[in-house]
C-alpha cells in the first residue's frame, strides 16, 4: 500500500511538472489578452512573448502579438508572426486576414489580394477579407466596387460595425450625405456603447459644419472611453472651429498631462494662443512641438510665420529658430546636393539674415555655380552690416579687384538690392475644409508658400490675412490691389503625404490661365510641394525687364544671365506701362506700332546686361524705367527671316520620388476603423 502511494505520488509530480509551462504560458497569454483588450500594446507584446519563451508552439500567442504589432505599426513583424501562428492553428481565417492587413501596410498589395482572394475561396462567408478587398479597391480609387464588398459583408452581418462606418464614409465622400447619415445612424443604434461608432459619427457632423452636433457625439465618446485620445483630439478640433480658443486650450492641456508627447496637441495649443492675440504663449508651444517632432512641417511653417509677424529681426532667438534648417543644409551640402542646401539656407536667413555662416554658405554655393558677381555682394551685404572680419575683407577685396571690370563695377550698382519684380500675384485660399491633421493648414501653407517666393526675384506674392468666402472675392480683391495674377490655393493634407493645387487667374479678366497639382510624401514633402509651385510659376511668365540706367545710347538693363540673357540678343523697348498681360493667355500684349526702338546686348552680368539703343523714328523717346522685351534668342536669330516671339512651354510636373497611388484621408479613415 506504501508503494501504491508513493507510486501515486510521484506520478502526480510527474504529471503536474508537465503541465506547469502550459499552465504558466496560459497565465501570461491572459494577462496579455486583458491588455490587448484595454490597447496597451506595450504590455500586451511584453507578456505574450513571455508566454512564447515557455511555449514556443502556442498559436493563439503568436497571432496576438501579430495583432499587437500590427497595431503599432510594426507590420513586417505582423506578417512574420502569422506566419507562425499559421504553422499551429489550422483553418483559421483570422490567421490569414491579420496577414493580408499587414502586407497592405506594408504596401505589398498584390499579395495581400492573393492572401484575400485565398480566403474566399475556401470561406466564401469571410467578411474581414472582404474588408481587406474594399480597402485595396479604395487605394486603388475602385470605390463602386469597395462598396459593394461592404454591402456584401453587411448581408451577412446586418449590423457590422465596421460595414457600417465604412459605407457611411463611401457615402460622404460622393455627396450621398443622406445615405451617410442612414448607415451611421444604424451604427449608432446597434452599437450605442461603443465609442468609436461617435467618434465617426462626430467625424461627419464636423465636415457638414454642424459643430454642435459633432461637439455632442464626440463628448459622448469620451464618456465612453475616457482615455480616448484620437476622440479629445477631435473635441479640441471642434472647439477651435468655432473659436472657443480657451476651451481649445483646455483639452489640450488635458491631453498633455495625459501624454507630453501629443504633438497634435501642442499644434492647436499654439493656434489658440495666436489666435487669442498671445504670441509669445503660442511660439513656446510650438518649439515645445518642433522639438519633439521637428518634421511636423506644417507646424513649423506657424511658427516661423508668426516669428516673421511679432518679433525683430534683432531679436536673439532668432538665431536658435534658424538652427534647424542650419542643421539642415550643412547635411544636404555634405551629400553636394546644392539645390536642397540653397534652399535650407535661404530659410535660415530668412529667419536670421545676419547668420554670417549661413550667408557664407550661401556664397560659396553661387560661386561654385559660375556667379562670381553674386558671390561678391553676399560678402559686401556682411561688410554693410559690420558682420566682417579680416577673411571677408581680404575675399572682397580679391574679387573686388578681379570684378573690377564687370558691369556692376562699371555702372555703380549693387545688384544685391536691385527691385527685379516683374509680376504680383494675389494669393487667396477659400474657407477649408475641416481637417483630421492641421487645422488651418491651408491658411498657413499659402503664408509659406508667399514667404518662399522671397528667393524669387521678378515674382512678388503676397497673400491675404483671411481666407475668402468665394473666387468673386478674390477677382475683386486682386482688382482692387492692382495685382497682375492672383491664384487660389487648396491644400489637401494626409498623414504623410500632401497635394497642393494652385489655380492662377488674370487679375485683369479673372480668366483661369494655368493649374498645376502638386503630390508629394515623406519627409520634406511641404517644403518640395512649394518649392515646385514656385519654380513652375516662374517659369512659364513672360520675360520682361527695365532699362534702370542709359549713358548715351549705351543702357544698361536688369536682366542678366540668371534670367537667360545672351550676347547680341535684341529686346524691342515700350514706354513704361505699354507692356500689358493679355489676360487670356500667358502672354504679354503690346501694339507694335508704340515700340519705340530696339536694344541690343554687347554685355553681360549677372543680373544686369549692357546693351545699345538705336531709336525708332526721328525722335529718341527712351526713358529710364521703359520696359523692354525679347524678340528672338540668339541662336534662332541667324536661322529666321523675321524675328518671332518667343513662347513659353509649362514644363510637366516630375514629382522628386515617384509614386504609384495616393493615400486618400477615406483610405486612412476606413484604415483606422477597428
Amino acid at each position: 500500500m506504501k508503494k501504491i502511494v508513493v507510486l501515486f505520488f510521484f506520478c502526480t509530480f510527474y504529471i503536474a511538472a508537465q503541465q506547469s509551462p502550459n499552465v504558466a504560458a496560459i497565465d501570461f497569454y491572459t494577462k496579455a489578452k486583458d491588455c490587448q483588450n484595454k490597447a496597451d500594446w506595450y504590455a500586451a507584446v511584453e507578456l505574450y512573448q513571455q508566454a512564447l519563451k515557455i511555449n514556443p508552439a502556442y498559436g493563439e500567442a503568436w497571432l496576438a502579438l501579430g495583432q499587437c504589432s500590427y497595431e503599432l505599426e510594426q507590420y513586417d513583424l505582423a506578417v512574420r508572426y502569422s506566419d507562425f501562428a499559421a504553422k499551429y492553428i489550422k483553418n483559421r481565417t483570422d490567421v490569414l486576414n491579420l496577414k493580408g492587413f499587414a502586407l497592405i501596410g506594408l504596401e505589398n498589395l498584390s499579395e495581400a489580394r492573393k492572401v484575400f482572394l485565398q480566403v474566399l475561396e475556401t470561406f466564401p462567408n469571410d467578411v474581414q477579407a472582404r474588408f481587406g478587398l474594399a480597402q485595396l479597391d479604395i487605394f486603388d480609387g475602385k470605390f463602386l466596387t469597395a462598396e459593394q464588398y461592404y454591402l456584401d459583408a453587411l448581408k451577412r452581418e446586418t449590423h457590422n460595425k465596421k460595414a457600417l462606418i465604412s459605407l457611411a464614409l463611401l457615402a460622404d465622400r460622393e455627396g450621398k450625405t443622406e445615405k451617410a447619415h442612414i448607415y451611421m445612424e444604424n451604427a449608432l443604434r446597434t452599437h450605442s456603447a461603443n465609442p468609436e461608432v461617435y467618434y465617426f459619427a462626430g467625424y461627419l457632423a464636423a465636415k457638414e459644419n454642424k459643430l454642435s452636433e459633432a461637439e455632442s457625439r464626440i463628448r459622448t465618446a469620451v464618456l465612453l472611453d475616457g482615455t480616448y485620445d484620437k476622440a479629445y483630439k477631435l473635441l479640441a478640433d471642434i472647439l477651435f472651429v468655432q473659436k472657443r480658443y480657451a476651451e481649445t486650450i483646455d483639452i489640450c492641456d488635458y491631453r498633455l498631462s495625459k501624454n507630453r508627447f501629443a504633438v497634435s496637441a501642442w499644434y492647436l495649443k499654439g493656434l489658440s494662443c495666436a489666435a487669442l492675440g498671445e504670441n509669445e504663449k503660442a511660439l513656446s508651444a510650438w518649439q515645445t512641438g518642433l522639438d519633439i517632432d521637428p518634421q511636423d512641417e506644417i507646424m513649423r511653417a506657424a511658427f516661423e510665420l508668426l516669428i516673421f509677424e511679432s518679433t525683430e529681426v534683432e531679436d536673439p532667438r532668432r538665431k536658435n529658430w534658424a538652427a534647424y534648417h542650419m542643421e539642415k543644409a550643412e547635411a544636404y551640402a555634405e551629400k553636394f546636393m546644392s539645390v536642397q542646401a540653397l534652399y535650407e539656407y535661404q530659410r535660415v536667413l530668412r529667419l536670421n539674415p545676419l547668420n554670417v555662416a549661413a550667408r557664407l554658405a550661401l556664397a560659396d554655393i553661387l560661386l561654385n555655380n559660375g556667379l562670381s558677381e553674386s558671390y561678391l555682394s553676399q560678402l559686401q551685404f556682411l561688410k554693410d552690416r559690420g558682420k566682417n572680419d579680416k577673411r571677408i575683407d581680404d575675399i572682397i577685396e580679391s574679387y573686388t579687384s578681379l570684378l573690377q571690370n564687370t558691369l556692376p563695377l562699371q555702372w555703380g550698382i549693387q545688384p544685391f538690392y536691385l527691385d527685379k519684380i516683374r509680376w504680383t500675384v494675389g494669393l487667396y485660399t477659400l474657407n477649408e475644409d475641416f481637417s483630421l491633421y492641421h487645422q488651418n493648414a491651408v491658411f498657413i501653407s499659402a503664408g509659406m508658400l508667399a514667404d518662399v517666393f522671397n528667393a524669387s526675384q521678378t515674382v512678388s506674392v503676397s497673400p491675404v490675412s483671411a481666407p475668402v468666402a468665394s473666387y468673386a472675392q478674390a477677382f475683386k480683391n486682386a482688382r482692387t490691389q492692382n495685382y497682375d495674377f492672383f491664384a487660389l490655393l487648396n491644400v489637401t493634407e494626409g498623414e504623410r503625404d500632401v497635394n497642393f493645387s494652385f489655380d492662377l487667374y488674370s487679375a485683369a479678366s479673372g480668366n483661369k490661365l494655368a493649374s498645376w497639382d502638386v503630390y508629394r510624401t515623406g519627409n520634406g514633402r511641404l517644403a518640395s510641394a512649394m518649392q515646385k509651385i514656385r519654380d513652375e510659376l516662374t517659369s512659364v511668365l513672360p520675360q520682361k525687364a527695365r532699362v534702370i540706367k542709359r549713358r548715351g545710347s549705351t543702357v544698361l538693363v536688369d536682366f542678366g544671365r540668371k534670367d537667360g540673357a545672351e550676347e547680341k540678343q535684341v529686346f524691342d523697348v515700350y514706354k513704361k506701362g505699354d507692356l500689358l498681360f493679355s489676360g487670356t493667355d500667358i502672354a504679354l500684349k503690346y501694339d507694335e506700332k508704340k515700340r519705340i526702338g530696339t536694344i541690343t546686348l554687347n554685355a553681360l552680368g549677372e543680373d544686369i546686361s549692357q546693351g545699345e539703343f538705336t531709336q525708332n523714328g526721328f525722335y529718341d523717346l527712351l526713358a529710364l524705367g521703359d520696359e523692354i522685351v525679347p524678340v528672338v534668342k540668339v541662336q534662332e536669330q541667324d536661322a529666321a527671316e523675321k524675328p518671332k516671339k518667343v513662347k513659353k512651354k509649362k514644363e510637366t510636373d516630375t514629382p522628386a520620388v515617384e509614386i504609384e497611388k495616393k493615400k486618400t484621408v477615406l483610405y486612412e479613415l476606413i484604415q483606422s476603423i477597428r
